[in-house]
């Protein structure tokens, strides 16, 4: 969501199911720390648009996020945001504009 120079970003964990009934249980059954991470992970990003167009993210609930640029291109479907993976692999991820003003 952007507002005037500001914009939000949210997503959450859309990875695979896991089978126990309760997520401490499904997380002790997972070995590895950065796959646990991966089953709770959620993004709350809040930055600017600075006067270059450059869309960085200034605070993030992911602090590998922080200081990046999303690098937005925009065509009349939605907009195409370049990012990174916490291993630092470029990533796009496309979104569908629902409402503008």
């Amino acid at each position: 969501m952007r507002a005037g120079h500001h914009f939000l970003i949210a997503h959450s964990y859309t990875g695979p199911a896991y089978g126990a009934d309760t997520l401490a249980a499904s997380l002790a059954d997972v070995a590895n720390p950065e796959d646990r991470q991966d089953m709770v992970a959620s993004e709350f990003s809040f930055g600017q648009v600075s006067s270059s167009g450059a869309w960085r993210i200034e605070r993030s609930s992911l602090p590998f996020r922080e200081g990046a640029d999303l690098a937005p291109s925009f065509t009349s479907q939605g907009v195409t945001l370049h990012e990174l993976a916490p291993g630092g692999e470029p990533v796009e991820s496309v979104w569908t504009i629902g409402f503008s003003q």
